[in-house]
C-alpha cells in the first residue's frame, strides 16, 4: 500500500529460466504490453531465481534500452541482495526499487540494502508485510500448526519457517500478543498494524498485500488512517528484540538452494514441462 497513484507495473519472471536469454526478455516485455494494451510501463522488474541469473549483462541491455525506447519509464529489480544491486548500479543500470520480502519477522533489509536504497536513492517495494496471513488475527492464540511442510500452500510453508528461524511459534505468539494490544489502542487490526510498522520504515515505498474481497480492500485502506506513534514503535521493538534473526542479508537463505527455504521452491517450471511432455 502507498498513497493513492496510478501506475502500470510488470513484475516480469521470464518463464523461470535460467539463465535468462535477452530474446526471452524482448518477447516477455513485447508480450506485457500488449496485454496491458499501452505503449509504456511505468515500472518494470526484473525477477532472478538464483545468483547465476544476477546481473547478467545482456539481459539487462535490453531493458535499459527498452527505457531509453519509450517502453519502460523506470527499471526495478526483485530480492536482489546489496552487493549485487549495487554492482548493477555501477554498471549504469538505473534501478529505482528493489521488491522485498519485509515484515515484523523478517527485517533482513535493514542490515545493508535500507543503506544502499539511501546512498543511491531507491525505494523498497515490500511484500510478505503480513507472513502469509501469520501477521493477521487468524492465528493468534492458537495452537502450533506442526511442521511447516505439513501446511495446506506453499505461502503458509514459506513463512513458517521463517517463523521457526526466529524462535517458533511461542515467540511468534508474544510478538502477536504485542500488536494486537496496540492495534486495540488505535480501532484497527493486527494486519493493519503489521503493515503500517513496515510502511514507516526508512526507503518503503510500498507495502504489497492482497485482497479476496471488498472487505479486505476496506480493511486495507484503514493502515493509511492511522500511525503509529514513538511509544508503539518502543513497544514493538522490546518484542522484536526477544526475537532471533532471519540470517542473511535480502533473500540469501533462500536462495541458497541446500536450504530448506530453497526446497520448498520449484526452479525452471518449463523445462520439468518438457520433460513430461516427452514422456507423455
Amino acid at each position: 500500500m502507498a498513497p493513492p497513484e496510478h501506475i502500470r507495473a510488470f513484475h516480469g519472471n521470464f518463464e523461470r529460466t535460467e539463465p535468462r536469454r535477452p530474446e526471452e526478455v524482448q518477447q516477455q516485455l513485447e508480450d506485457s504490453l500488449n496485454a496491458l494494451q499501452t505503449e509504456v510501463i511505468d515500472l518494470y522488474q526484473y525477477h532472478s531465481w538464483g545468483s547465476s541469473q544476477f546481473f547478467d549483462d545482456d539481459v539487462l541491455a535490453v531493458l535499459d534500452k527498452a527505457r531509453d525506447a519509450g517502453k519502460i519509464r523506470h527499471i526495478g529489480v526483485t530480492n536482489f541482495d546489496a552487493v549485487r544491486l549495487e554492482d548493477l548500479l555501477d554498471a549504469g543500470v538505473p534501478v529505482v526499487s528493489n521488491q522485498v520480502q519485509y515484515s515484523l519477522l523478517d527485517t533482513r533489509p535493514e542490515r545493508e540494502m535500507v543503506d544502499l536504497c539511501e546512498r543511491r536513492d531507491m525505494k523498497l517495494l515490500c511484500y510478505g508485510t503480513l507472513a502469509g496471513g501469520f501477521l493477521t488475527s487468524k492465528f493468534a492464540g492458537e495452537p502450533d500448526p506442526g511442521e511447516a511442510t505439513d501446511l495446506e500452500n506453499r505461502s503458509l510453508t514459506k513463512y513458517k519457517l521463517i517463523i521457526e528461524e526466529v524462535g517458533g511459534w511461542e515467540a511468534y505468539q508474544n510478538l502477536l500478543g504485542t500488536v494486537s494490544d496496540i492495534a486495540d489502542k488505535h480501532g484497527v487490526s493486527i494486519a493493519n498494524v503489521a503493515t503500517r510498522y513496515v510502511l514507516e520504515k526508512p526507503r518503503v515505498g510500498s507495502a504489497i498485500v492482497g485482497a479476496r474481497n471488498t472487505r479486505h480492500i476496506e480493511s486495507n485502506q484503514r493502515t493509511l488512517a492511522f500511525e503509529l506513534d514513538e511509544e508503539d514503535h518502543r513497544t514493538i521493538e522490546v518484542a522484536r528484540a526477544r526475537l532471533a534473526e532471519v540470517p542473511g542479508g535480502v533473500y540469501s537463505v533462500e536462495r541458497d538452494r541446500d536450504s530448506r527455504h530453497a526446497k520448498i521452491m520449484n526452479y525452471n517450471l518449463n523445462q520439468k514441462q518438457d520433460d513430461v511432455t516427452r514422456h507423455r
